[in-house]
């Protein structure tokens, strides 16, 4: 199967950059390098972890800071394009895997949570992206695919912070699981 996966893997890569990602890839999910060591790089990339996102509940208005995940293209976001239209990062909510785990106990009981969490920490759950601690991630952390926010560019670059950026490898499993949520062309509903 890693023989096939050479063929979806993104164009810009050089040849000893695909074959380090087939590498990483083989280790998935024991052993498996999520994040660079890279507190220089300062760009806001599609996969970047940051904390200080604002998110606003719908309800009562209230507004909390969170760390999120960033969904936007790279392309979109980038400082250096300018756009006929403003742009918002669109970034998807951090939350602490004990705390869904304590959630999902009291909701569905200890064995199904526990069968859930082994889903999710590995990335059999559609919904769901898990980020393990490390490279500045204090603790194990999910991302749940169906809570989408947004925030304007002006805004997200005076408050926000940086965590982490995903490797080559964490990207190319967050885009399959991004491509997968999102993307269902075999969901068995005829639209003719």
């Amino acid at each position: 199967m890693l023989s096939e996966v050479g063929r979806y893997l993104p164009e810009y890569l050089s040849p000893g950059d695909k074959n380090k990602l087939i590498s990483g890839l083989k280790d998935f999910p024991e052993n498996f390098q999520y994040y660079l060591n890279n507190k220089f790089m300062k760009d806001a990339l599609q996969g970047d972890l940051w904390s200080d996102f604002t998110v606003v509940d719908f309800e009562s208005g209230k507004r909390k800071s969170v760390k999120g995940i960033i969904i936007s293209n790279s392309c979109d976001i980038d400082s250096s394009n300018t756009r006929a239209m403003p742009v918002s990062v669109t970034f998807v909510p951090l939350i602490n895997l004990n705390k869904l785990k304590e959630f999902l106990e009291h909701h569905r009981g200890e064995k199904q949570a526990a069968s859930m969490i082994d889903d999710i920490v590995s990335q059999r759950s559609t919904s769901f992206f898990y980020l393990p601690a490390g490279y500045g991630v204090e603790e194990d952390l999910v991302a749940y695919l169906n809570d989408i926010h947004a925030i304007p560019i002006p805004s997200f670059t005076r408050q926000a912070n940086k965590i982490t950026t995903l490797s080559q490898q964490g990207f190319y499993i967050f885009l399959l699981k991004l491509s997968i949520h999102f993307c269902r062309f075999q969901e068995g509903v005829s639209r003719f």
